[in-house]
């Protein structure tokens, strides 16, 4: 198995007399070399008006990509990698920061990955994807890309079963932000169900929904123990990104069991791959 070199950037709520415009208390972890930073505030990279370009460029620019949208669509684009840049010093900008990442850094050839690991919505919400270390995009090199996944901290996950008696258990979430409508959960799922449907009628898989599709009630079924245990979770998100209030009815996830964020950030977005740790069953 091939080790990956993971950079843990774990945000935490600010303390309590710092500057209204700070968002997070960040610290950093290279858990491959031993070392940890913390001290830094995380203060918000987007100026005002940009959550709202981000999210009509993600969410309605490919509709009609024509005319005056299109050059309204080429200066977001000429935006990206500034925002990149922003996010990039934001994390790593001061001299203690510089410092830890550097040995990470020097191993280009080896598959590398940076954890956003964080409970708050608007945080996790930022466009993480975008960051950008003045050599380009970090996920999007051709050569070496670094992957980029959000996560909650894991103090709340139980312990994982030791072992494993089938059938092997899925459960789909079809998750959405209050005002987006009725959204047919069996309609969404379709290519899963037909494509597990032999093995539902001989008993070796079996599939639940998640009903409310809420993060409560998905951190209440993982965590009952009187119920069969989960193997694989199948999500599905809709939303926006914006500076709107967040729902706290809606989901984010982005592996099993293990993350889930409210509604901010659309499945369809550029920089959101959802993905699990074993099985993957995507829609994006």
């Amino acid at each position: 198995m091939v080790e990956t070199l993971n950079l843990n950037i774990i945000l935490t709520p600010p303390p309590a007399d710092a500057p209204p415009e700070t968002l997070a208390s960040v610290s950093l972890q290279d858990g491959a070399h031993g070392l940890s930073y913390s001290g830094d505030l995380l203060q918000n990279p987007l100026e005002e008006g940009e959550g709202e370009r981000l999210r009509w460029y993600l969410e309605e620019y490919w509709k009609w990509p024509y005319e005056q949208f299109r050059e309204r669509g080429e200066e977001v684009e000429e935006l990206l990698p500034e925002l990149g840049r922003r996010m990039y010093q934001a994390v790593f900008g001061s001299a203690g920061a510089q410092r830890l990442v550097q040995p990470w850094n020097l191993q280009p050839a080896k598959q590398r990955q940076i954890s956003i690991v964080c409970d708050m919505p608007r945080v996790l919400s930022l466009p993480w994807e975008l960051l950008h270390d003045e050599q380009g995009f970090l996920a999007l090199r051709s050569q070496h890309p670094v992957s980029i996944v959000r996560r909650l901290s894991q103090r709340e996950l139980p312990a994982l079963p030791t072992t494993f008696e089938p059938p092997l258990r899925i459960l789909l979430v079809t998750a959405r932000p209050d005002d987006a409508g009725f959204v047919d959960p069996r309609g969404i799922a379709r290519e899963l169900l037909e494509a597990v449907s032999e093995q539902v009628e001989t008993g070796t898989i079996a599939l639940e929904f998640l009903r409310p599709p809420t993060l409560p009630a998905l951190r209440e079924r993982l965590s009952n123990s009187r119920l069969p245990a989960v193997h694989v979770l199948h999500f599905d998100g809709h939303g926006a990104f914006g500076q709107e209030p967040v729902s706290q009815d809606g989901l984010r996830l982005k592996r099993i069991a293990e993350f889930a964020w409210p509604s901010s950030m659309p499945a369809r977005a550029l920089w959101v791959r959802w993905t699990m740790s074993s099985v993957v069953w995507p829609r994006a």
